[in-house]
């Protein structure tokens, strides 16, 4: 059976959705998502951007759309998925309580780590899918990187195989 890494945030959980919505809800920010994440995300410090990927509400406000259920149900005969993702420590029990909630397939192999060239060469995956460039960037020295089209990365648009949505995802990964 193939192997396949899929991101969590930015792909397969509308995680950068939340937390626009949150603070356009608050009053905090009168904007579009596009500017929300490219310049006032990038405008905050550090310290208030840790902050903001640790709240764990931010990953289970959102329930998975159709098309991402009809992608996992698609893939899950043909490959092994690992969900391999860069969230803190601090939300594993509410990532491990979403998996189980919506019933992914293969939810018992969920990976925390930064490094996920690593993984992705240590368990052989024949590809990987995420939304941020410089994963893609090392990913793609060891296994067929797909890169999920967003504002964020708009300049890796065709630098990488590039997928706006989940049925280009199977395009490249030749499910039928």
């Amino acid at each position: 059976m193939k192997k396949v890494i899929l991101d969590l945030d930015g792909c397969l959980y509308n995680w950068h959705e939340a937390v626009y919505d949150d603070y356009s809800r608050r009053d905090k920010f009168n904007g579009s998502f596009r500017e929300f994440w490219i310049d006032y995300i990038p405008s905050l410090s550090k310290e208030l951007q840790r902050y903001i990927v640790e709240i764990p509400i931010y990953y289970a406000a959102i329930s998975p759309s159709r098309e991402v259920l009809d992608f996992l149900n698609k893939i899950k005969e043909s490959y092994e998925i690992y969900y391999v993702t860069s969230r803190p420590e601090s939300v594993r029990l509410t990532t491990e309580q979403y998996l189980r909630r919506y019933n992914f397939p293969y939810k018992e192999n969920l990976i925390f780590t930064d490094d996920k060239s690593s993984v992705a060469r240590i368990l052989k995956v024949d590809f990987a899918l995420d939304d941020f460039s410089s994963h893609i960037e090392k990913l793609s020295k060891v296994t067929t990187a797909i890169l999920f089209a967003k504002p964020w990365n708009k300049d890796s648009w065709g630098k990488y195989p590039t997928a706006r949505t989940f049925f280009d995802v199977l395009e490249f990964m030749e499910v039928r």
